[in-house]
């Protein structure tokens, strides 16, 4: 501790010594003698215990205690309080508890705050050993021979009792310190636990390496049973003296005094004698002292160590020692302040009592000039020709000069001198000394004296004459230091005034509105910007009236919210600009004052288009979403077909064609090739690939869209078609062509859902020069001469007319919300354009809407209906595949498939069985065929780990699902082949030939038997 400190410190004690004795003197002068004061005894007398091992613990060892105090102090009652840290502090404040046994450091921290005083020390007994010091032990386990010292510790876990607990964590937080070891800097981890034997055990378990408790916990735990004291080994501290090598337990730090018995500063001295007798008395064999594991109680030791040791760790009641400030002594001592300074003036008042009369005269000759020494403002007399004659205290201290220095001097020359600007002041032109002359009052509050440092102060100036005898002699100035106030005003105008650029050039709308009616007060610029209104469209009228509000409803939420709260914030809403139009805002209000009347003040951001942008990205959520779902749908869907496709290709091959089995067989066929189709197709769509133009029918598409809205449209609407046979072909997608349909008639099927109706949906080829040529849009930009019409018409509500430009719109709707996202028509236009056709639309509001598409027909083009062909003359071989396949129905199709090219095949249905064969002999296939997708062990997995053992082994991975990513990922690895489920024989024939044909240079030959290929499924 610095001397300055120190000095601080003594300096506190010195004023409360001070303190005390005058209290002392004010008692003696002001007590009426005879006065008895009786002390009455409680009928329960409560002592508080720290409950540092638990209540049950805690009532076990203390309260035989008071059981001993009852027997030993007839007629009183002895109760216990167990309580735990954060308990103590409030039952002393309360008065709760009579007398208090505690640690020392909590001690410590209360007999500074709370008055409370020791009386005894504990005497503590573990085995035969009784001291009335205790320590702490830092210790870690008997197996840990790298920590040595407690600079070891870094790094380390490290655990303590509670954080307040002395002999569990402060005692050994001062011998860290001292050894440069900050633990909750330096350790890995820091924790603290309920009780000194969680710590232990702790230690031992090893959940922590190093612990702190204090001293005889280890010793007990030994005695009872519970651990060993081989298991421990003591961590020693450098700052602990040689002199304390005769204590006897295991003990890493300094000593300190033991657990003290203090009384409350309430508690009577004669109570506390009584006890503090009582205890000392008991016997170290008594049932009491065992039960507390004590010798008893023994006279109160110096508890200075403890101090030094709180004081050190900056903790209560030290923790701003050392930062002192005129402040803190206030917050801290301000009732010594204000006690002694009563006592100060009680004194002086007894003291004018005792004096009589000479007092009172006294202070009645000199109470004017006391009335002016201690008035606040600064007040100076001044003769006919401006020489000062009087000043008080005040008036000095805000000029900077002592009173000697004022009187007898010029107070204009010395004082006033200069204007503000830099121009001399004459004599006759200064207000104040004008009063002089014309023996008027004169005040302002725009004056400067200037002090002796040369500094200016703003003063507020009264100058009134001094008449005697009808003749002016002088006059008195009355002065009050402004400078505050002037500089005060002066941000306050500066504030306004940021406030007002801020509000005018906002890029946000703000408007002000009275509270009370809901007029408008005020707009800024971006208020015109963004809603068209104006200054004068606005003032003086409410938002209703003005009919902003494009729904009340967000309105009634607003002023809910600025009634229960007094703001709101981000509320969002739509509001309708000046020519109409809906923007969407997010608005925050607040209640505010000016000049006492209330306001609401609004600050609206227009978030119209990160709206826009937020759909987008939802629907871009959503179509990945749906993406996810059709990667999974399409694997089990072609894994279910690959069997039907391949069962039926070889049926078709050994059944003759022409016979009515060969004709089921072949329709089986292509209905599992259409499966496989409409899978792409979902694929297709969900992924938004780039659309591949083939020369298709349109006729299938339309009947399978009316096949699907069929079974999903409500009962009450009805759906009819007229789908001509013989309309030729189109170069299109058949996703997209699905897709155009589907959208028309979802929004169809919106437009009657409410009252139901018809949708009818027809196909026919047209030539151009039959389009009706009074169509108010021409059909002059169409390039081919025939086109295939796709109509879609409904019995419904109609579009307005005003709506038909905006109907091709990306994200325009009329639609509430959930109903769509605006995408369909655009999408639909979109892919209509792409093809060099066009969309037309007629309506009548009650009558319905007509769709007509457009889509340019291939010229010459003959469409192929021939009868599924299965060739074949298909690549055969007679090399040895691996085949592995969880789905047994896939495994077994493929081998068939295989076998009947002359392969020799062996299956596996499990990842782990196929590896365990290829490891116990690499060079018995010559093919590996592996399912992609399977548990335990993907086919990427499987192939992996079979290049690994054998370089270069042909593989071919056979997959429901994959994308482009997919396969340029499984070529890297060394894969040769990829396979799409469900595999045609010619598809198969084909990659197997080819994959081992292009190895068939680089695979080398084992002389037991070598491997041709690997087909992984």
């Amino acid at each position: 501790m610095s001397y300055q400190h120190s000095t601080r410190f003594h300096g506190i004690k010195n004023a409360r010594i001070t303190a005390t004795l005058l209290l002392a003197i004010f008692a003696a002068v002001v007590a009426v003698p005879g006065m008895d004061i009786d002390a009455c005894a409680s009928a329960s007398i409560r002592i508080g215990v720290l409950a540092h091992k638990g209540t049950d613990a805690c009532r076990l060892m203390w309260q035989p205690t008071m059981d001993y105090l009852g027997e030993a102090l007839p007629g009183r009652q002895f109760d216990l309080v167990p309580l735990y840290f954060d308990e103590i502090e409030p039952a002393v404040k309360n008065k709760s508890i009579d007398f208090l046994i505690c640690n020392p450091a909590i001690y410590v921290d209360l007999e500074v705050r709370y008055g409370v005083m020791r009386t005894m020390t504990l005497r503590n007994l573990v085995g035969t050993q009784i001291v009335s010091e205790f320590g702490c032990v830092v210790f870690c386990r008997a197996d840990r021979s790298d920590l040595r010292g407690l600079r070891d510790a870094r790094g380390q876990r490290l655990a303590a009792t509670k954080q307040t607990s002395f002999g569990g964590w402060y005692m050994a937080l001062r011998e860290f310190r001292s050894a440069g070891i900050d633990p909750e800097r330096d350790c890995a981890r820091l924790v603290f636990l309920d009780t000194h034997p969680a710590v232990v055990r702790a230690v031992l378990s090893g959940e922590v390496d190093i612990g702190t408790v204090r001293t005889d916990t280890i010793e007990r735990m030994a005695a009872s049973g519970e651990i060993r004291m081989d298991e421990i080994r003591v961590i020693p501290g450098d700052a602990v003296p040689g002199s304390q090598s005769t204590f006897p337990y295991l003990h890493s730090t300094r000593l300190y005094p033991e657990w003290p018995f203090a009384k409350i500063a309430d508690t009577t001295d004669e109570l506390s004698r009584e006890v503090t007798v009582a205890l000392l008395s008991m016997p170290a064999d008594s049932p009491a002292a065992m039960a507390a594991q004590s010798g008893g109680w023994g006279v109160c030791l110096n508890y200075t160590s403890v101090h030094d040791c709180l004081r050190e760790l900056r903790v209560p009641p030290y923790e701003h020692y050392g930062q002192m400030s005129w402040s803190d002594l206030w917050r801290q001592y301000w009732s010594w302040i204000v006690a002694i300074t009563a006592l100060i003036i009680a004194l002086l008042g007894a003291l004018l009592l005792l004096r009589g009369r000479q007092l009172a005269v006294m202070m009645v000759s000199g109470q004017n000039r006391l009335l002016l020494e201690s008035a606040g403002q600064g007040i100076c007399g001044i003769d006919i020709n401006g020489i000062t004659t009087f000043v008080n205290p005040a008036a000095g201290k805000m000029l900077g000069y002592t009173v000697g220095e004022l009187l007898g001097k010029n107070l204009h020359a010395l004082t006033h001198h200069t204007k503000p600007d830099g121009r001399p002041y004459p004599n006759h032109e200064c207000p104040i000394y004008m009063a002089c002359n014309d023996g008027t009052v004169h005040q302002g509050s725009d004056e400067f004296f200037y002090r002796k440092d040369g500094s200016a102060i703003s003063i507020s100036y009264s100058s009134r004459p001094i008449v005697d005898m009808g003749r002016i002699r002088g006059a008195v100035i009355c002065f009050q230091d402004i400078t505050e106030r002037k500089r005060t005003e002066d941000a306050q105008r500066e504030s306004e005034e940021k406030f007002r650029l801020t509000f005018n050039f906002s890029p946000d709308a703000v408007n002000i509105n009275r509270l009370d009616d809901g007029l408008y007060v005020d707009i800024n610029e971006g208020f015109t910007r963004m809603t068209g209104f104006t200054h004068k469209d606005v003032i003086g009228r409410t938002s209703l009236e003005m009919n902003i509000w494009h729904d009340p409803a967000d309105r009634q939420k607003l002023v809910q919210g600025l009634r229960e709260n007094g703001f709101f914030e981000n509320l969002e809403a739509r509001f309708r600009r000046k020519d109409g139009s809906l923007l969407t805002g997010l608005m925050s209000a607040r209640i505010i004052s000016l000049k006492d009347v209330s306001h609401i003040i609004t600050i609206t951001r227009d978030i119209s288009e990160n709206k826009l942008i937020e759909a987008k990205l939802h629907q871009a959520q959503k179509i990945e979403a749906i993406g996810s779902l059709a990667g999974g749908i399409a694997h089990d869907l072609n894994n279910i077909l690959f069997p039907i496709s391949g069962l039926s290709e070889m049926l078709l091959e050994s059944i003759p064609p022409g016979s009515p089995a060969h004709e089921n067989i072949e329709q089986i066929h292509k209905s599992a090739q259409r499966g496989s189709d409409l899978v792409k197709q979902i694929l297709a769509f969900s992924r938004q690939s780039n659309a591949q133009k083939l020369p298709i029918r349109i006729q299938p598409i339309l009947k399978e869209v009316l096949n699907l809205a069929r079974a999903t449209i409500p009962w009450n609407i009805e759906i009819t078609s007229h789908i001509n046979p013989d309309c030729g072909m189109i170069s299109a997608d058949p996703t997209q062509v699905h897709q155009i349909v589907m959208n028309l008639i979802t929004n169809a099927c919106h437009a009657v859902e409410e009252n139901g109706g018809k949708i009818n949906v027809e196909l026919k080829e047209m030539a151009k020069r039959s389009f009706d040529e009074k169509d108010e849009l021409p059909f002059h930009a169409l390039q081919s001469d025939r086109y295939a019409c796709i109509t879609v018409s409904d019995t419904g509500t109609g579009i307005d007319q005003a709506l038909m430009d905006k109907i091709f719109t990306p994200y325009f709707t009329t639609k509430t919300q959930g109903k769509g996202t605006g995408l369909g028509l655009s999408v639909v236009h979109g892919i209509v354009k792409e093809y060099g056709g066009d969309i037309r639309v007629y309506s009548r509001i009650g009558k319905g809407t007509d769709f007509y598409v457009y889509l340019p027909l291939l010229e010459d083009f003959k469409d192929g209906k021939d009868a599924v062909s299965i060739t074949r003359k298909y690549p055969t071989g007679c090399e040895r595949i691996l085949l592995v396949d969880d789905e047994e129905p896939i495994a077994s199709v493929l081998q068939m498939m295989l076998e009947r090219l002359g392969y020799h095949v062996i299956i596996r249905t499990s990842s782990p069985d196929a590896l365990a064969d290829f490891k116990a002999d690499p060079f018995k296939f010559d093919l590996v065929i592996s399912d992609r997708g399977m548990p335990n062990m993907t086919g990427d997995q499987l192939a992996m780990e079979l290049i690994a053992i054998r370089p270069g082994i042909p593989i071919i991975l056979c997959t429901g699902f994959s994308s482009e990513k997919d396969e340029r990922h499984a070529k890297d690895m060394g894969i040769k082949g990829f396979l799409m489920k469900p595999v045609a024989t010619g598809d198969l024939a084909t990659m197997v030939r080819k994959v081992l044909d292009d190895v068939a240079d680089s695979v080398q030959v084992h002389e037991s038997g070598q491997v041709d290929a690997i087909l992984i499924g």
